[in-house]
């Protein structure tokens, strides 16, 4: 959790979750990732252009990945990603400022930004209706550049329809 000081008064800003998964890849052919997206639900006009951190595995750690930059291909057996959502303020509004006071006093007793609160099975254990009111109906989609089928349109254009999975985040 992180509290932004620059508000009128103290708030919690963001809470990230980390959530790691493997994208598995059955074929010999490597297959290029176009496009990897953490969807936040319910999903509007803000949180559309909210954008999760993402991390891949390589040489026994986690790096920074941006898929504007950096190609990623999916040999056979797959890759392992981490993904650090970005909660924002406007998606904990059914919980009041009681709630989250504890964490703050916590952070500035600390003199700190930003708290720790353990593993996600931990957190869920102790904030299930937050974890539950943050993830459900979340999903992330990976968009691979492969083309699925040609779709013609009425005005005579055509579109290649590329393959996407989706899938809900599990918590």
């Amino acid at each position: 959790m992180e509290y932004n000081k620059k508000l009128d008064k103290d708030q919690i800003s963001t809470i990230n979750f980390p959530i790691e998964f493997i994208v598995e890849n059955n074929s010999y052919k490597k297959e290029k990732i176009e496009k990897l997206v953490y969807l936040y639900q319910p999903f509007n006009e803000y949180s559309q252009n909210q954008t999760a951190n993402l991390y891949v595995y390589k040489k026994n750690k986690f790096e920074s990945l941006n898929l504007f930059f950096d190609d990623v291909y999916i040999d056979k057996g797959g890759k392992k990603f981490l993904i650090y959502t970005k909660h924002t303020v406007l998606d904990t509004l059914n919980f009041n400022e009681d709630y989250f006071a504890p964490f703050i006093n916590k952070m500035r007793k600390n003199k700190t930004d930003s708290l720790l609160m353990g593993t996600l099975p931990e957190f869920k254990q102790k904030h299930s209706k937050l974890t539950q009111s943050l993830l459900s109906d979340d999903e992330v989609i990976i968009l691979f550049n492969k083309k699925v089928e040609e779709v013609k349109y009425n005005t005579g254009e055509k579109d290649n329809l590329l393959l996407q999975i989706r899938k809900p985040i599990k918590y």
